[in-house]
């Protein structure tokens, strides 16, 4: 590293102080691809009705995203959630994956670049206002699971 250069630290990297040099740490990486391709499955016009395939993927999802969700996928996960919402009243068996997928959503987003903060402000306003939204839906599961996780979000200590 130049002096005066310090790369951008990411959630998969972490600065050793016993030898002044960043490592790379071996944490897997969701792609971001899988919830594009969650998204598309749940709005394409031939597989809408595919409610077991649905299902199995939201969990799977909620496995591979189980530290968290990134910053990035704001946008994505906005639109699995209110295709989720707009489902619930046919089919109550999406509740548990959307109360899933809530509560994750209730833990520290992560970042690849210091600089996600600012870059993805606006995006994550209008995902709170987008969750806020889901407490109007007459389930009480759901409506406990967003207040927990705007709870846990205003009130998880920062490193």
């Amino acid at each position: 590293i130049k002096s005066g250069h310090l790369p951008l630290m990411s959630t998969n990297t972490q600065y050793n102080s016993t030898f002044g040099t960043f490592v790379e740490r071996n944490l897997p990486v969701p792609v971001n691809a899988n919830l594009e391709k969650t998204l598309h499955l749940l709005t394409d016009p031939h597989s809408t009705h595919l409610k077991d395939r649905h299902i199995k993927v939201l969990q799977r999802i909620c496995r591979e995203y189980s530290d968290g969700f990134y910053l990035r996928d704001l946008v994505t996960l906005s639109g699995i959630m209110d295709n989720l919402s707009t489902r619930i009243d046919d089919e109550p068996d999406y509740v548990s994956p959307l109360v899933q997928i809530i509560m994750l959503c209730g833990k520290s987003f992560l970042k690849d670049r210091c600089s996600d903060d600012i870059t993805f402000e606006k995006s994550f306003l209008s995902f709170l206002k987008g969750i806020v939204k889901l407490v109007t839906l007459q389930n009480s599961m759901i409506q406990i699971a967003v207040t927990r996780a705007i709870g846990n979000l205003y009130c998880t200590p920062v490193p």
